[in-house]
């Protein structure tokens, strides 16, 4: 379980970095060029009560069906700011709380989806989350996840441990987590899976076992 520290460590920087990240221009360009679609793809699927841990700036709101019911947990209080500036709030009316995904604030078998964009680099127990998820989510519900790790490329893999130090420092991320590890050591089953970008964007589907 992450400590307090672990927490407040990554609530301060996202509290710092929010306005900056709701406004860059490399991750806007990434967004239309390629992330959005996958987002769009992979979250159309989604009904019922849906939880996306780690809303952040509400990024996914424009992709969400309109009958879904969006529940939303963030450790920072600027980024669930920033999600309820978002052009998208008021037509999916989501409710966002501040939480954190290692210890998330809801029943067993709660929610039909349970949704995670780019979260599992960030937070310091990725298996303790997925044990969370998977507790939270309805016996015959999926759980859904896009994420970035270590690549498949040994070239860039390179490049990523390179970078790894500097980059957590920054945003606390680690861009080299084997996130097909911490997936097949769940107790989930995967039914579809695929990867981008020389395997450093991981798409999951996933069910309990």
């Amino acid at each position: 379980m992450a400590t307090s520290i672990e927490n407040d460590l990554i609530r301060k920087r996202y509290n710092q970095f929010a306005d900056v990240y709701n406004n860059c221009l490399s991750e806007r360009f990434a967004e239309y060029m390629f992330i959005g679609r996958l987002r769009k793809n992979l979250l159309s699927q989604v009904r019922g009560n849906v939880l996306e841990i780690g809303i952040g700036n509400g990024r996914n709101l424009s992709y969400y069906p309109e009958e879904c019911q969006i529940t939303g947990i963030d450790i920072s209080e600027k980024m669930i700011e920033l999600a309820q500036r978002n052009k998208h709030y008021k037509t999916v009316n989501p409710k966002i709380l501040l939480g954190n995904a290692g210890d998330i604030p809801f029943e067993d078998n709660s929610f039909d989806y349970v949704v995670d964009c780019f979260g599992l680099c960030t937070y310091p127990h990725p298996k303790v989350v997925l044990a969370e998820m998977t507790r939270v989510c309805k016996d015959k519900g999926l759980i859904l996840l896009l994420e970035h790790g270590i690549s498949n490329n040994s070239f860039l893999a390179r490049l990523q441990r390179w970078r790894e130090t500097p980059h957590f420092e920054k945003l606390c991320c680690n861009p080299t987590k084997d996130i097909s590890s911490l997936v097949g050591d769940s107790q989930l089953e995967i039914i579809h899976e695929r990867k981008y970008m020389f395997g450093i964007i991981y798409e999951y589907v996933l069910s309990k076992k």
